[in-house]
């Protein structure tokens, strides 16, 4: 350093507790966000069973939220959706647009529901988890 002049020196101890203490919280936000991911899951299945067809009652109780899994660092899925056994006609009440429904009920109940809620999903994920957007 040239004279006269000046520095400072920064020395920070026990950074590893530090760096405890983020992993900590990096798993912690994880556990949030998946359990964020999955009440929005639930929240997007409450409100596409009044407008899924019913007959016999198949379709609509077949209607499922599967539980978070890990898709990668920091990445969650939640699956849901409606079939399987007891309603394996489910892809073609969803997609056929000229069958006929008693409303409120229609084609296309999960899309619909889906495409709702992705309009303000971020601010729902931030306030579930305690986020400040």
């Amino acid at each position: 350093m040239a004279t006269g002049g000046m520095s400072i020196s920064l020395i920070w101890t026990n950074a590893s507790s530090f760096v405890a203490k983020l992993q900590g919280a990096i798993v912690k936000g994880n556990v949030e966000l998946a359990a964020a991911l999955y009440q929005e899951g639930q929240a997007i299945m409450r409100d596409t069973l009044p407008i899924t067809p019913i007959d016999l009652g198949g379709l609509r109780s077949s209607g499922h939220v599967e539980a978070p899994t890990p898709t990668g660092p920091g990445e969650w899925e939640v699956v849901l959706g409606f079939g399987g056994s007891s309603a394996p006609y489910a892809l073609y009440v969803h997609e056929i647009m000229t069958a006929q429904h008693d409303p409120p009920t229609q084609a296309k109940f999960l899309e619909t529901t889906m495409n709702e809620h992705a309009k303000d999903f971020a601010a729902r994920m931030a306030l579930l988890m305690k986020v400040p957007l």
